[in-house]
Order: C-alpha cells, then sequence, then structure tokens
C-alpha cells in the first residue's frame, strides 16, 4: 500500500475532536481557538490559529521515504510540517517571516537551516505543498515543491535520531491547512509526487440505508440517520448490535464529479466506534462494488470511541483504478468479527 492516510478536515465539528477523532490523529496541543473555515474548494480546513498549535499523527511503522500533500494558507512564521522519529523531529518545513520556505533539521543546540526557498508565499493565497523526504544521515534527499514547482532541493543529513527513518508527522501553526495526505514508496501505484495538479479530499456521509442493514438505530427508523451527522456527537446518535457477523451497508453521498477530472488515487473508509463489556470485540470495515464485496482489517474496540480506518487504492470490482461512478455507487458500512 502506498496511501497511508488522508484527511480533508470537513467532518469534525470541534477542533479538539480532530485529535481521537475520524481522522485518527493521535496527539496535540490544546486547541483552544482553532477553528474550521470554508477551505480550498466546497468543504473545510483546519485554522491552527497559534504557535502553540500543533497536531500529530502516528503513522503505524518507520518509513525511510514519505511524500506528503496539502493545501496551505496564511502561515505566519510558522513550523507548519515536521517529520517525527517518536518524539524526535528528524527535520521541518518552516514559513520564514519573508513569507519564504526553509528546511530546519533539528539538532542537540537547536534547529540548523539547511535550505531555503527564492520564492516567497503571498499572504491570503492558497498553496498546493508537496514534500518528498527519504531520511538519511549523510544521503537524506528533499524536495518541496509548490503548486507543482519544485521550490527547494535538498541533499545531506535530514535526521536527528539515529534511526534513518520517519514514523509520524505533525502539523503546526498558526496557519490553515486542507486535502492532506501521506504516500510511501511501496507498490506500483500512488507511491511518487501525483500528476495532475492539485489533489482534493472528498469527504463523504451516508445519504441511504441499502438491503443490508441489520444493527438497531439509537432512535428508530432508517439506520444512516444516526450516521449522517457531519461532526462527532459521540453517544447522541449511533447503531448497535452484539451478534458477530452482523451487518450494516449504506449508500453515500455522489462526489462533486465536475471536480473530478483526474484518476481517482483511492478511498478510506473510517469508522468511528466503541464497545460496551469487557469481553474482546472487534469489527471490520466493508465496502461493495458492483457485486463484489471487500472487507478492511479486524480493529480493535475498546469501551472509548476511536476511528478505524482502511484504504483501498483499486476498485475490488476487477482491480480497477477507481471511476467517479464506481465510488458513487458504493455500499460502504461494516461487521462485527469478534
Amino acid at each position: 500500500m502506498s496511501i497511508l492516510f488522508m484527511d480533508g478536515f470537513d467532518h469534525y465539528g470541534d477542533p479538539d475532536k480532530v485529535v481521537d477523532g475520524l481522522g485518527g490523529w493521535t496527539s496535540g496541543s490544546a486547541l483552544v481557538g482553532a477553528s474550521f473555515l470554508p477551505g480550498r474548494f466546497a468543504d473545510s480546513c483546519l485554522c491552527l490559529s497559534a504557535n502553540d498549535h500543533y497536531i500529530e499523527k502516528s503513522l503505524g511503522a518507520n518509513y525511510s521515504t514519505l511524500i506528503c500533500g496539502f493545501h496551505l494558507k496564511n502561515p505566519d512564521a510558522s513550523a507548519l510540517l515536521s517529520f517525527l522519529d517518536g518524539t524526535s523531529v528528524q527535520f521541518r518545513l518552516q514559513e520564514e517571516t519573508n513569507h519564504r520556505l526553509s528546511l530546519y533539521r533539528f539538532t542537540d543546540t537547536g534547529y540548523i537551516l539547511l535550505a531555503s526557498s527564492s520564492y516567497q508565499m503571498i499572504p491570503g493565497a492558497w498553496y498546493y505543498i508537496e514534500v518528498k523526504a527519504s531520511f538519511s544521515e549523510t544521503g537524506g534527499q528533499v524536495t518541496v515543491k509548490v503548486n507543482g514547482t519544485a521550490w527547494i532541493e535538498f541533499t545531506g543529513n535530514t535526521i536527528y535520531s539515529s534511526n534513518a527513518y520517519a514514523n509520524a508527522l505533525r502539523l503546526s501553526g498558526p496557519a490553515s491547512f486542507d486535502n492532506l495526505y501521506v504516500l510511501d514508496t511501496a507498490g506500483t501505484k500512488n507511491n511518487d509526487f501525483f500528476a495532475g495538479g492539485e489533489r482534493r479530499i472528498c469527504t463523504l456521509l451516508p445519504s441511504a440505508d441499502s438491503s443490508q442493514i441489520d444493527f438497531t438505530p439509537l432512535g428508530g427508523g432508517s439506520n444512516y440517520v444516526e450516521l449522517d451527522d457531519p461532526s462527532l456527537d459521540d453517544d447522541a446518535s449511533y447503531v448497535h448490535e452484539s451478534t458477530v457477523n452482523a451487518k450494516d451497508r449504506y449508500l453515500f453521498d455522489s462526489l462533486p464529479s465536475d471536480e473530478i477530472t483526474d484518476t481517482i488515487a483511492g478511498i478510506m473508509v473510517v469508522a468511528r466506534a466503541r464497545k460496551d463489556g469487557t469481553d474482546p470485540r472487534q469489527i471490520k470495515n466493508v465496502i461493495k462494488s458492483n457485486a463484489l464485496e471487500a472487507t478492511g482489517d479486524a480493529h480493535e474496540l475498546t469501551s472509548s470511541y476511536a476511528a478505524h480506518a482502511d484504504i483501498w487504492e483499486y476498485d475490488p470490482d476487477g482491480s480497477l483504478h477507481w471511476a467517479v461512478a464506481s465510488v458513487d455507487a458504493l455500499e460502504i458500512g461494516f461487521t462485527i468479527f469478534l
């Protein structure tokens, strides 16, 4: 797999729910004063409004090379994007007071400058940032693209820890972020800079029940109504079931097809779930494309809500690249595995 993570920042409602919400961001500062504002497209972006606002995402494994892309607006001498090995910052991409971008590597005595761009950013404008980084003490490489043009290219030491890899990333304010994705170099798809310009993360919500419904809705009526909220509301609305192999699938909103002109890189299905009781319980995400159903990994549940995500880079019906019509026709849901 090459897509490791994506987030359009469209579904949280409360900035404090970004951590441990549907995006699975694993730590961060108290986001007092952070907000959601109109995004790059007809959606939302996350505005981290202070220097001490940050969120971190564990990637779950060690990667010698990573590619990260996102839309950026109104940085103000911001640390922006840091690549981490555990809690150690390997290096970071920073916006300077003169609105140029710079790379800094952490050392025992503080940050040292690696490289800077000759171009400047204009406050108030959206920029499409792409960073490809390999981690090494001697032969590390970093390329930073802005709106498709390389602004920084650096070769040299790109690590602080003794390990030639990163396993987490951090976004830092003040700045607005939208449409973030993270790739590695595995496989034959989505393993390098994307071709074809900017990328958009489209967040889709359930719009109807399918014919496969086993769970019970909290308030009666249609199951999808309990799950179509545009923001997280925990126990205010949910569906529930205890029987192993019970399954719900739903129809979803359509993609904004008038704006989708390139191949769809992949889809990420996220279920936010918890369990009652003390027995081990697991769920799997499910998609049905045409007549073919595919399931994701088994996800262990706890008594607290947590995000459980699976990514499909290919349509399981024929292992083809995703098309708009195929995504629009998907049935998506979950099943109790244990």
